[in-house]
């Protein structure tokens, strides 16, 4: 099935009930809902503030071993201006260190700020993130 195009291979577990019973009703393994409504979909991320989706191209075949550039990620990214309050510089620009509320919970700022070099305590710089985990921001980059 690999060598199969993603629209063959998706529609031949959706018409077998055998694989369908093993992929959908196991514990290991789950099938991702699919639909080519992307402007819904995009509008549910949004509104449920998921990470994001992945677009695949209906007739890519399935590359073994590597990221396929048929098959694209859009991230939803959040935005958050942090104060802060530590930093370190390193040889890729400052690693900053602060806290933030961001919807009544105190999160935990970690985050380098590459090409930067000119940050001090105090200031005022706007991240980047994917989501919160553990009290800690995921993805956190320079905006």
């Amino acid at each position: 099935m690999v060598n199969k195009p993603y629209k063959e291979r998706l529609q031949k577990l959706m018409d077998t009930e055998k694989l369908r019973k093993v992929f959908l009703e196991g514990n290991r393994v789950s099938v991702a809902e699919t639909t080519s409504e992307g402007e819904r979909l995009w509008d549910f991320v949004l509104e449920h503030n998921c990470e994001g989706v992945v677009v695949k191209d209906p007739n890519a075949v399935y590359e073994l071993g590597k990221r396929s550039k048929q098959y694209i990620k859009i991230k939803n990214y959040k935005y958050v201006d942090v104060v802060v309050e530590k930093i370190e510089v390193n040889p890729k620009g400052t690693k900053i260190f602060s806290n933030v509320e961001i919807n009544g919970v105190n999160i935990v700022v970690e985050c380098q700020q590459a090409g930067a070099f000119s940050i001090s305590p105090g200031d005022t710089i706007r991240v980047k993130y994917l989501d919160i985990v553990g009290g800690r921001l995921i993805q956190p980059t320079r905006w």
